[in-house]
C-alpha cells in the first residue's frame, strides 16, 4: 500500500511538470479587428477636429494621390482641391456639431477599412446663425507604407429648415387649426383651405387636410385630401386609401401631444416626390374634439 501511495502521487508530478515543459501556442491575432479598432479611433480625433474646425488636421490623413479623388455632394475634387473646400466651408463656421445617428465600420482586411456615417450636423455661421445639415459620409482608409490613409472620401449633404421657418409654418398651422375649429367639416371639401395656405404660405411644399378616420354604412372611411406644388401649379390629390395615414407621426403624434409634431426627414414617393419634414397640428371642433389634423411639408434641399 505505501508503494502505491508514493508512486500516484509521483506520476500526477510527472504530468504536471510535463504539461507545464510544453510550448505556450500563441493566440491568433484578429487583423480586421485590429484593424477597425485603428480607424474607430482615427475617426474620433477627426470628428474632433471638425468641431474644433481644424480642416487641416483633418486634411493631414487625405491621400495626396492624383488618383484619390474625393466626393462633396455633386463635385469630385483632388487632395488640393478638397483642402480648399473644407477651408472654405470653415471659414464660414463659428461652430459645429456631429450628431450620428448610425455609423459602422467594415474591415475589408487588415489594410482596407470601409467608415460609414449617417446623422445631423448642427452648425453656426460666423454672424451666429445656426443651421442643421443632414449628412452621410464615407471614409475609405487603406494602411500605406504602415500609415493609415484616406483613399477616398464622399460626403452627401442636405440642409434642414431653419428654425425661423420651421416657427412660421407651426404658427401658421396652429392660425388655420384655430380658424377651422367653429366649422362643420364632416362632408367639407378642403382643397379651397389648402389652396389658400399655399398662396399665403411660400415657405411649404405641400399641405394636408386629414379627416379622423369615421363611420360609414359600419364600415371605417378615412379620407384625406393633399396639395402641393409643382413647379408654377399647384397639384390637388387624395391619400390612396391604401396608404393608413393615421400611422404616420405627423398625425398620431400630434393628436397625442396636443400640438404641432416635426417627423424626421424622409422622402415623400408618393406625392411632392422630394426629401421633406413634415408638421402636423391636431383640429378640434367646438367641443374640444379632434376632426383631423392639418399638416404641411417644408422641403429638405
Amino acid at each position: 500500500m505505501k508503494k502505491e501511495v508514493i508512486i500516484i502521487p509521483f506520476f500526477i508530478l510527472s504530468l504536471l511538470m510535463f504539461g507545464s515543459c510544453k510550448k505556450k501556442v500563441p493566440v491568433p491575432v484578429n487583423g480586421k479587428a485590429v484593424a477597425a479598432d485603428s480607424v474607430n479611433l482615427i475617426m474620433s480625433k477627426i470628428v474632433s477636429h471638425a468641431e474644433k474646425l481644424e480642416y487641416k488636421q483633418i486634411c493631414n490623413w487625405l491621400s495626396h494621390d492624383s488618383l484619390a479623388l474625393n466626393f462633396i455632394n455633386t463635385g469630385y475634387y483632388n487632395y488640393n482641391q478638397t483642402a480648399d473646400v473644407f477651408k472654405e466651408a470653415y471659414s464660414h463656421m463659428s461652430a459645429e456639431k456631429f450628431m450620428p445617428k448610425k455609423t459602422s465600420t467594415i474591415a475589408l482586411s487588415p489594410d482596407v477599412v470601409l467608415w460609414l456615417a449617417y446623422g445631423n450636423a448642427w452648425g453656426a455661421d460666423s454672424a451666429g446663425r445656426t443651421f442643421v445639415q443632414i449628412i452621410a459620409e464615407t471614409w475609405l482608409w487603406q494602411k500605406l507604407n504602415g500609415k493609415w490613409t484616406v483613399v477616398h472620401y464622399h460626403e452627401s449633404t442636405r440642409h434642414m429648415p431653419t428654425t425661423e421657418t420651421k416657427m412660421r409654418i407651426e404658427k401658421s398651422l396652429a392660425r388655420y387649426a384655430n380658424d377651422l375649429k367653429n366649422k362643420n367639416l364632416a362632408s367639407r371639401e378642403m382643397f379651397p383651405v389648402l389652396k389658400d395656405y399655399l398662396e399665403h404660405i411660400a415657405d411649404a411644399k405641400g399641405v394636408v387636410f386629414a379627416f379622423k378616420p369615421f363611420l360609414v354604412n359600419d364600415d371605417t372611411t378615412m379620407k384625406a385630401q393633399y396639395m402641393y406644388r409643382n413647379n408654377c401649379m399647384l397639384v390637388k390629390t387624395t391619400l390612396p386609401k391604401k396608404f393608413n395615414y393615421t400611422r404616420a407621426d405627423w398625425y398620431k403624434n400630434s393628436i397625442i401631444i396636443r400640438q404641432y409634431f416635426w417627423t424626421e426627414p424622409y422622402f415623400d414617393g408618393g406625392g411632392c416626390g422630394t426629401w421633406v419634414i413634415t408638421c402636423g397640428v391636431p383640429v378640434y371642433n367646438k367641443n374640444d374634439q379632434v376632426v383631423g389634423v392639418i399638416a404641411a411639408d417644408l422641403e429638405v434641399n
